[in-house]
C-alpha cells in the first residue's frame, strides 16, 4: 500500500518506482472504498484496463493494467496495481473514458467532491499524470436534499457532460486541459455551455446527428451542438414525460445518427423486460423477457462482447450478498421492433454491491464485464457459446 504521506488537502502522485517492493503495490490495498469504476485502454497497448477511485483511507485513483495486473486466467485476477494517484476526494465520485486527444488514446476524467467543493479532473498514461484538475463551477449538493445523484460524468468521443442536480454542462475535452482556475466553458456567469432542466441526468448519448438525455421521468432530444447557440441554452424537446424507467442505455442500434433509449419500462405490464424507445419513432412494441427485477438496483452497459456486430446488453442486478448478471446478446431494434437473441441464464457473482465497467481485460479485440466489489475484489465475465462464464479461455 503506498504510505500515507500526502497533505490530505493537497494533491499528489504516489507512482510506484518502475521496479516497485511488491508489498507497496498488493492489491486489494488496505483501507479501500470503491466509489466508482472505468473500463478502457489507459496505457495504449491495446490491451484494457481498470481505474479504480477509492474514498477510503487512502483516497485517490488506482490503474490495473490488462494483462500487466489483470490476469482473466489466474484467481484471482488481480494482486497488484501498477499506478495510484491521491486525490483528496470524498464521495460522490464519477469516473469516465474520454478522448482528449486521439494520438494519446483514452484519458480519465473524474468528477469529485473535495472540501465541499466539485472538482473535474484528467489523468491520463500508465502513471496516471494529472493533467488537470479543477474546480468545476457545479453546485455541490443541497443540504438535506433527498435522491440528489452523484455528480456525473458522461464520456464519449468528442463530448463531456458534468451533470449535478439538474445543473447540466457541457465540456469539450480539450477545454479539460485549459489551466485557468474555472474550466474555460463551464464557469457560472457564461450560461452558453449549459442545459437546464429540472431533474438530474442519469445517462447521455450521443449519435451523429442528436444527442439524447435521460432524466428519472423524461426523456430529451437536441440537435448535436457544434457551438453555443444564441441565447445561451441548448434547446430539448421532450420525448417522453411519465413513469421512471429504470436501468436506461441510450444506443444507437440502427445507426440512424439517433440514439435510442433501451432501459425497463413499468408501462403497460411489462415488469422484468427490457424495452426500446426509439426518439424518431415510438415505444418499442416488443420488448425483451428477462428474470432482471425491475428496481433502483439495476445497472444496465451496452457492450461489445461477441465478434458480432450487434451489441450485447449487459445488466446487472446489485444485492446484498450476491450480484447477478444478465447478458442479453445481439440487441437490434428496426422501427418499433427490439429484438435479441435467446438471454442465457443469469450469473450470480458473489460481490455484494458490486460497480460494473466494460474493459477488454483480456486483450481479445472485444470487451469483457468487470464486477469489482467495494473492498476491491474483482471478477471477469464474458459470454461464451454455451452461457455466462468467467474470462479465462475455455
Amino acid at each position: 500500500q503506498p504510505a500515507a504521506s500526502h497533505d490530505a488537502a493537497a494533491i499528489d502522485a504516489e507512482v510506484p518506482d518502475a521496479t516497485p517492493d511488491a508489498d507497496l503495490t498488493l492489491w486489494p490495498p488496505a483501507g479501500i472504498e470503491v466509489a466508482a469504476i472505468v473500463g478502457g485502454d489507459f496505457d495504449g497497448d491495446g490491451t484494457g484496463d481498470l481505474v479504480i477511485a477509492s474514498v477510503g483511507a487512502e483516497p485517490g485513483l488506482y490503474l490495473l493494467r490488462g494483462g500487466v495486473d489483470l490476469d482473466v486466467t489466474a484467481d484471482p485476477i488481480a494482486t497488484h496495481f501498477s499506478a495510484f494517484r491521491a486525490l483528496a476526494m470524498t464521495a460522490p465520485v464519477s469516473l469516465a473514458a474520454v478522448e482528449v486527444d486521439a494520438a494519446a488514446g483514452s484519458d480519465v476524467a473524474v468528477s469529485y467532491v473535495s472540501g465541499g467543493d466539485v472538482r473535474l479532473a484528467v489523468l491520463r498514461g500508465s502513471d496516471l499524470e494529472l493533467l488537470n484538475d479543477v474546480a468545476s463551477g457545479i453546485p455541490t449538493p443541497p443540504a438535506g436534499r433527498d435522491g440528489w445523484l452523484a455528480t456525473t460524468v458522461f464520456g464519449t468521443m468528442d463530448r463531456l457532460i458534468v451533470d449535478s442536480d439538474g445543473d447540466t454542462r457541457h465540456v469539450a475535452p480539450v477545454d479539460l486541459l485549459d489551466a485557468s482556475p474555472m474550466l474555460g466553458l463551464i464557469p457560472p456567469e457564461a450560461p452558453a455551455t449549459r442545459w437546464t432542466q429540472p431533474q438530474t441526468v442519469f445517462a447521455y448519448g450521443q449519435g451523429t446527428v442528436e444527442v439524447v438525455m435521460v432524466t428519472s421521468t423524461q426523456i430529451l432530444v437536441s440537435d448535436l451542438p457544434t457551438a453555443p447557440p444564441p441565447g445561451g441554452m441548448f434547446a430539448f424537446t421532450i420525448l417522453r414525460d411519465g413513469m421512471p424507467w429504470l436501468g436506461q442505455v441510450p444506443l444507437d442500434l440502427d445507426a440512424d445518427g439517433v440514439p435510442e433509449v433501451l432501459g425497463f419500462s413499468p408501462e403497460g405490464g411489462n415488469p422484468g423486460k427490457v424495452c426500446g424507445y426509439s426518439v424518431t419513432g415510438a415505444v418499442a412494441t416488443t420488448c425483451l423477457d428477462t428474470t432482471v427485477p425491475d428496481d433502483e438496483d439495476v445497472v444496465m452497459l451496452a457492450a461489445q462482447l461477441t465478434p458480432d456486430a450487434d451489441p450485447e446488453l449487459a445488466v446487472v442486478h446489485t444485492g446484498d450478498t450476491v450480484s447477478t448478471l444478465t447478458i442479453i446478446p445481439k440487441v437490434t431494434m428496426t422501427g418499433a421492433t427490439l429484438a435479441a437473441d435467446p438471454v442465457p441464464p443469469v450469473a450470480d457473482v458473489t460481490i455484494p454491491d458490486a460497480l460494473v465497467a466494460i474493459s477488454d481485460l483480456a486483450g481479445s479485440g472485444r470487451g469483457q464485464v468487470a464486477l469489482v466489489g467495494t473492498g476491491g475484489e474483482i471478477v471477469c465475465r464474458t459470454l461464451g457459446m454455451t452461457g455466462i462464464r468467467d474470462c479465462a479461455p475455455p
